[in-house]
């Protein structure tokens, strides 16, 4: 597991992992999960593509994702992670208006 910031930092070896291991590789973000990163064959696995995976490599993905989902106790329970609601910024505050001079024009 990955935070976001970790992930971006260490992409090529979280994909090589995914690719070469048939890793599931997870990213949070403020300590919850909200991607992961997984092989293609689990992409066709999830599609219903079962044709054409080599049975080792189902069997790795399959026990990946298992560990992957006991690793995170709120996917266990079958609740999906709440999005992450941006934290809203203060507003803006404007720059005083400018005060104009006795007899001064705008050109």
């Amino acid at each position: 597991m990955y935070s976001t910031s970790e992930g971006r930092a260490n992409f090529a070896e979280a994909l090589e992992a995914a690719q070469s291991e048939s890793a599931i590789i997870g990213f949070e973000r403020y300590g919850r999960p909200v991607a992961a990163l997984a092989p293609i064959e689990a992409v066709m696995l999830l599609a219903g593509v079962k044709r054409g995976i080599n049975p080792k490599t189902r069997a790795a993905i399959t026990q990946a994702a298992q560990a992957f989902v006991r690793a995170m106790p709120e996917l266990e329970n079958g609740a999906a992670a709440a999005p992450v609601k941006a934290q809203a910024k203060a507003p803006a505050k404007k720059a005083p208006a400018k005060k104009r001079r006795k007899g001064s024009r705008a050109t």
